[in-house]
C-alpha cells in the first residue's frame, strides 16, 4: 500500500474484491491510509445479481457516500497534529468541519475564524467562501446572533463570491440554497439544492436541505423522499440526527401537528440544542 500510495501520489487507497457464486455476488472494500498502513474502514456487501448495472451503481454510490465522512475524520485527526500557524487553506477548512458539526454558537464562531484565515491564505478558495456564507445563514437560522438580519449581508456576498470563483462547487450552490431559504424564496431554494445534487449526487446534506425546503413549500411527499435519500446514501452523516426535525417541517405545513411534534421531540432527544425542533413543539 505504501508503494501504491507513493506511485500514485495519494494518501488514501480504496481496495476491494468481487466474488461470485451462482446468482449472488460478494463485494468487499477497505479504506487504507497508504502512509501508515492503518485500516480506516472495511465493509462487505452481499447482493443478488438481477441487474448488474444497477448493482454497480448501488455499490459505487454506497461506498462513495460512506467513505467521504470517514476521510474527513481522518484528515481532521491528521491536521490536529500540525501547528496552527503552518496550516494551508485546505487544512484550515478541514479544521472548520468538526467545529461546525458540534452545532453550538461558540464553536461556530471559532470555525468562522478558521475560514477567514483560509481566505487570507487563498483568496480564490471557493469552498472557504461558500462555507463562510453558509455559516452566517446557519447562525441566523439557529438564533445564535442578537440580530439575525445582520447575518444576511455577510452571507450573500460570500456565497456569490464562491459561485464566481467556481460555479461547479456543490457547497456554493447549497449555500445559495440556504440564502434563498432564509428569504423564503422556495423555488430558487429548491433549484439551487437540485444543482448541488447534480454536481454531487452523493451530497446527503443537500438532500436534507431539499427535504426542508420541500416541507416549507407544502410538498410533503417530495420532502419525505429527499429525507429518506439523505439518510440512505450517508447513514453516518453527523447531520442525520436532525432529519426527524426536518420531517416535522412538512408535517407542520400540511397541518399534521401531532405528527410534526412527534418527529420534533425525537430530534430533541438526540440534539436538545436544535432551536428549530423546539419551535415546532412550542
Amino acid at each position: 500500500m505504501k508503494q501504491i500510495g507513493a506511485e500514485l501520489g495519494v494518501r488514501y487507497v480504496l481496495e476491494g474484491s468481487v466474488r461470485k457464486a451462482g446468482n449472488r455476488v460478494r463485494v468487499t472494500g477497505q479504506l487504507i491510509d497508504a502512509l501508515t498502513g492503518n485500516h480506516l474502514w472495511a465493509e462487505r456487501y452481499d447482493r443478488e445479481i438481477s441487474d448488474v448495472f444497477a448493482l454497480q451503481d448501488e455499490i459505487t454510490e454506497t461506498v462513495t457516500a460512506t467513505i467521504a465522512p470517514l476521510l474527513l475524520v481522518a484528515e481532521n485527526e491528521r491536521v490536529k497534529r500540525k501547528p496552527p500557524d503552518s496550516m494551508e487553506a485546505w487544512e484550515l477548512v478541514m479544521r472548520f468541519q468538526p467545529l461546525f458539526w458540534r452545532m453550538n454558537a461558540d464553536d461556530l464562531a471559532e470555525a468562522q475564524k478558521l475560514l477567514h484565515r483560509a481566505i487570507e491564505r487563498d483568496p480564490d478558495y471557493a469552498l472557504a467562501h461558500a462555507l463562510l456564507g453558509y455559516s452566517h445563514i446557519w447562525s441566523a437560522w439557529m438564533g445564535w446572533v442578537a440580530d439575525a438580519e445582520t447575518e444576511i449581508p455577510k452571507a450573500d456576498p460570500a456565497v456569490r463570491r464562491a459561485l464566481e470563483l467556481d460555479n461547479q462547487e456543490p457547497w456554493a450552490h447549497l449555500s445559495m440554497c440556504a440564502v434563498h431559504g432564509y428569504a423564503r424564496r422556495h423555488d430558487e431554494t429548491i433549484r439551487e439544492a437540485r444543482r448541488a445534487l447534480e454536481l454531487n449526487p452523493n451530497f446527503s446534506f443537500a438532500y436534507a436541505w431539499q427535504a426542508a425546503m420541500f416541507g416549507y413549500a407544502g410538498k410533503l411527499e417530495e420532502a419525505d423522499l429527499a429525507a429518506d435519500q439523505a439518510y440512505r446514501i450517508s447513514p453516518k452523516d453527523p447531520f442525520n440526527s436532525m432529519l426527524h426535525g426536518i420531517r416535522s417541517i412538512g408535517l407542520f405545513t400540511a397541518g399534521r401537528d401531532a405528527e410534526a411534534m412527534e418527529f420534533a421531540e425525537e430530534t430533541l432527544r438526540v440534539r436538545p440544542d436544535w432551536v428549530g425542533a423546539g419551535a415546532f413543539i412550542w
